[in-house]
């Protein structure tokens, strides 16, 4: 199944709901944003947000939280890996990709951190 999300280009002329995307053509069609507008995305690739499916059926996703009484911001993501086997499935050493994605995250937010009250 391909899933396409905006190229980084043309992500300025649109809004963040659709900037943040990772979805199949139909969608983007049904929207009226051409292919030409599109990269194609890999069988492993992150989302932003977790998503849910609520007792009426709907979906919902939790993207991330601020909380001002801890200072604390919360960013959820979702790995998401097609056309892998159950066998291949039971072998991923998620311990070693966390190590690896913390320092990826470490180089990211250290430089926004504060020390202001």
């Amino acid at each position: 199944m391909e899933k396409f999300k905006l190229k980084v280009a043309a992500r300025q002329f649109f809004s963040d709901s659709y900037t943040k995307r990772i979805e199949e053509m139909k969608f983007w069609k049904s929207v009226g944003i051409p292919k030409e507008l599109l990269d194609e995305v890999d069988n492993v690739y992150i989302e932003y947000g977790h998503e849910k499916t609520l007792e009426s059926g709907n979906k919902s996703s939790t993207l991330c939280g601020w909380d001002g009484n801890k200072k604390e911001a919360d960013f959820r993501f979702t790995v998401k890996v097609q056309d892998i086997s159950h066998t291949n499935y039971d072998k991923c050493d998620i311990p070693k990709l966390m190590d690896k994605m913390q320092k990826v995250v470490n180089e990211f937010f250290k430089p926004l951190l504060t020390t202001e009250d």
